[in-house]
């Protein structure tokens, strides 16, 4: 992380700089809600390509209320586990280009592609209480493999951006079992210049 924030230091002076925040949600989870808040440290050292440092977090009050239907027929009338992990937070560090390209007087429209790694905060919820396996895999950290896609919209120091982001990572599972997780995650954020020339 010093050697990242030391490129980011240096680059300050010579290029963009932008900070975002937006609110993200888990897509494709078919036993949980998962809703929450992002923020973001970019540079821009030419209009193609960012390099950014971005954080997320996905609290949740209240251990049933970010249930989908189908968790609480499977727990409350048949008395079967699901797989109710939760994302917690996440940190990542990705590299973004945009080469779609529109200008139209002060406003402008980006699309591309953005690929990173991280890692990700995950907590079960132990349904099975009685499983001596579970307990020790209850709250896990995971190094992650994001890619994805953005489009933003707006004028030269204020923009809207919209992101559609997959991060994979393995989580072991009820204490024995190792799983591939595919999360997508979509995203709106608010792009503010800081500095630099738009």
């Amino acid at each position: 992380m010093i050697p990242l924030a030391l490129v980011l230091a240096g680059a300050t002076s010579a290029a963009g700089v932008l900070a975002t925040v937006g609110a993200e949600a888990l897509t494709n989870d078919p036993f949980l809600h998962t809703r929450g808040v992002t923020s973001s440290i970019e540079v821009e050292p030419n209009p193609l390509v960012r390099l950014g440092l971005s954080g997320a977090w996905y609290p949740s009050l209240d251990a049933t209320a970010d249930w989908k239907p189908l968790t609480t027929q499977l727990v409350e009338t048949n008395h079967i586990a699901p797989d109710l992990s939760r994302v917690i937070a996440r940190v990542q560090v990705a590299v973004r280009v945009q080469p779609l390209r529109i200008g139209l007087g002060h406003l402008a429209a980006c699309t591309g592609f953005g690929v990173g790694g991280g890692f990700a905060l995950t907590r079960d919820d132990v349904v099975d209480e009685y499983d001596p396996y579970t307990p020790a895999t209850i709250d896990q950290r995971h190094p992650t493999v994001t890619w994805g896609l953005s489009s933003e919209v707006g004028g030269r120091w204020v923009r809207g951006r919209v992101r559609l982001d997959r991060v994979t990572f393995l989580e072991t599972v009820g204490g024995t079992n190792v799983e591939m997780k595919g999360h997508v995650f979509a995203a709106l954020d608010l792009v503010v210049r800081l500095g630099g020339t738009p």
